[in-house]
C-alpha cells in the first residue's frame, strides 16, 4: 500500500452509508455559496479532489474534534493493520494544508516556499506539478516522509494575476496560526472555484475582499 492507496481507503471508509449526513454537510460547509459543480463538468474531478482531502485532512467529524484521517488512527479497523500500512496513516494524520510559491526542480525533488509558515519545503515530484513557473502559487496537501513531503490529488494551481492578493492577505497573517491559514486557504479555493464558473469576470472581481458581486 503506497500512501494515494491509503488516501482511497480513508476515502471509502469515510464516505460510506454510515457517514452520508457527515459528507453532506460537509460539502455544503466547503463549497458555501459556490456550490457543487456538475458531474459533467470538466472540473468535476479536480473539486471533488479537493473536496475530500478537505474532509479527511481538515474537517472535524461531529462529535469529535478531529478529521478522519486523525480519527482513523482509533478505530479498530485501522488499529489492527500491519505496521507498515500502519504507519502511512500515521503520516497522513499528520498531513498538511499548504499555500506552496514554486522556487524550482532539482531533479526529482520540487522546491517550494510554504508562504504561511514562512519556510522552505522540498516535495517529490508529481505529473501535478509540471509546467509550474517560479513565483506560482499553489494550493496543495502535502504528507511528511522522511526528510521530504509527497503531495495529495488536491491540487489547485491559482492564476499568476491573483499573485498580490494572495501575498497580501498571507502577510496579513504573519502573527497567526493554524485555524487562520485555514480558514484563508479555502476562501481562495472559493475564489478559484467562482472564477472557474464565471470567466467572463477578471481576477481582480473575485479574488477580493471588497467584491460588488452577488453570486
Amino acid at each position: 500500500m503506497n500512501y494515494l492507496d491509503a488516501i482511497e481507503k480513508l476515502s471509502i471508509y469515510f464516505s460510506s452509508d454510515s457517514y452520508e449526513k457527515e459528507v453532506l454537510a460537509a460539502k455544503a460547509d466547503f463549497f458555501g455559496d459556490v456550490g457543487v459543480d456538475d458531474k459533467e463538468s470538466d472540473r468535476y474531478e479536480q473539486w471533488m479532489n479537493m473536496f475530500f482531502d478537505w474532509y479527511l485532512f481538515s474537517c472535524p467529524l461531529p462529535g469529535t474534534s478531529l478529521p478522519p484521517a486523525k480519527y482513523a488512527l482509533e478505530i479498530d479497523e485501522f488499529q489492527s493493520l500491519e505496521s507498515e500500512e500502519k504507519a502511512i496513516f500515521q503520516d497522513l494524520a499528520k498531513t498538511e494544508h499548504a499555500l506552496l510559491e514554486f522556487i524550482k526542480v532539482r531533479g526529482d525533488i520540487v522546491w517550494f516556499k510554504d508562504i504561511l509558515r514562512r519556510r522552505k519545503i522540498q516535495v517529490a515530484h508529481s505529473d501535478l506539478l509540471t509546467a509550474l513557473e517560479k513565483g506560482d502559487i499553489c494550493d496543495a496537501r502535502v504528507v511528511p516522509s522522511g526528510d521530504i513531503y509527497l503531495m495529495t490529488k488536491g491540487f489547485c494551481l491559482h492564476p499568476a494575476e491573483t499573485r498580490r492578493f494572495i501575498l497580501k492577505e498571507a502577510k496579513a497573517l504573519k502573527k497567526a496560526g493554524e485555524e487562520e491559514f485555514e480558514k484563508l486557504q479555502v476562501d481562495l479555493v472559493r475564489m478559484f472555484f467562482k472564477l472557474q464558473q464565471y470567466g467572463h469576470l477578471r481576477h481582480d472581481q473575485i479574488y477580493t475582499r471588497d467584491s460588488k458581486i452577488r453570486f
